[in-house]
This record gives structure tokens, sequence and C-alpha cells, in this order.
């Protein structure tokens, strides 16, 4: 190849490069400004997250169980017995100051208690006694929001766990007739507090 050949193709060479660099260049500021610019939207979406009213549950589980069966029925007779149920729905904030507690942390322990009971010929021939538990995060609640969470909202999610429990248990001591009842717990939490605002009603 002559030397003449040759000098195009360097000079071409020679102006081709330097544009080669500087599209580079945009596109890589460009490229940044987006990555920065989307890290900004998630941290502001992270803060607006924690702001935002939780509720967690982070645990449930099966506290205390005990039965009595002392004499065992017959499947023909146990479905003569007169089946009773009571519930009680326990509350208890961790201690400690509730602010200081890390996201992610427990901050209320809710205890769903459930005693089942069959009668014969007026006496108890089987007792069930559960407690189960959920151990329980709420963050940004307004004040008058954290009772109706922690007493309806939470045993109603754990409800069908301790329904199957008793439910088991029963069949298991002979009673596969003894079921749980549904149970409205927002009624419960109304009825109580109307009972505990007629105790602290002053008398006149």
């Amino acid at each position: 190849m002559s030397e003449d050949a040759k000098k195009p193709a360097a000079k071409a060479e020679k102006t081709t490069k330097p544009r080669t660099r500087k599209t580079a260049k945009g596109a890589d500021a460009l490229a940044q400004q987006a990555v920065e610019s989307v890290n900004t939207h998630i941290a502001q979406q992270a803060a607006a997250a924690s702001d935002e009213p939780q509720v967690i549950m982070h645990q449930h589980f099966l506290n205390d169980l005990s039965i009595e069966n002392p004499v065992g029925v017959l499947a023909a007779r146990a479905a003569e017995a007169k089946l009773g149920q009571r519930i009680q729905v326990e509350v208890a904030p961790r201690q400690g100051d509730m602010a200081s507690f890390q996201p992610g942390e427990p901050t209320h322990q809710v205890t769903l208690g459930v005693q089942l009971s069959a009668e014969l010929g007026g006496k108890v021939i089987y007792l069930a006694e559960m407690r189960y538990r959920a151990l329980v995060e709420v963050r940004n609640l307004a004040p008058e929001q954290v009772e109706p969470a922690l007493f309806v909202m939470i045993p109603e999610a754990i409800y069908p766990a301790v329904k199957e429990v008793m439910e088991r248990t029963g069949g298991y001591a002979g009673y596969p007739a003894l079921t749980v009842q549904p149970m409205d717990f927002a009624v419960i939490y109304s009825e109580n507090k109307k009972k505990t605002a007629a105790k602290d009603k002053p008398l006149h």
C-alpha cells in the first residue's frame, strides 16, 4: 500500500476518536444522574413508608394447653354432652420506653385465652384450656387506633389456629363433636368498652 493511502486513514482515525470519547462521557453523566435520581426516590419512599401506620404480627404460637378428661365417654354419649365456650383477650405492652424500640421489634403481646368444656348429667366431664399468643409491632397509629388493632384485628388473625388446635385436642380426647364457635371480636371489644365505661361512671 502507498504512503498516500495510509495517510487518509490515519487522519480519519484522529478525527473520529475524540467524538467517541465525548459521547461516552455524556452518556456516563446521564446514567449517573439517572441512578442518583432513582436512589433519591427510593430513599424518599422508604422515609415515607416508615411514617405509615403499621401493625405487624412477628410471631404467633401455642403458649399453654391443658385438658382434664377424667372418665372418657363413648362417642355415642359424647354427642349428648352440653358444650361450653369462653374467650378472653389479654393485651400487654412490652416493658420499657416504647419510643426506644427499634423497627422490627415487637411492642406488644396479645394472648387469646380459650376454655372449652363438656357437661353430661350435670357434671363436667371434659375441660380444655389454652393460651395462644402473638408478638406484635405497632407503629405510627393514632392512640384511638391501637386498642382496636390489638383487641380485634390480631385475635381475628390468630383465631383459626386456635380453633384448629382446640378441635383436634377435643377429637383426640374422644369428643369429635366439640367445635369452637365463631367469635365476633369487634362486638366483644365494644361490649367490654361499654362495661368499663359504665363501671367508671360516677354515681350521683
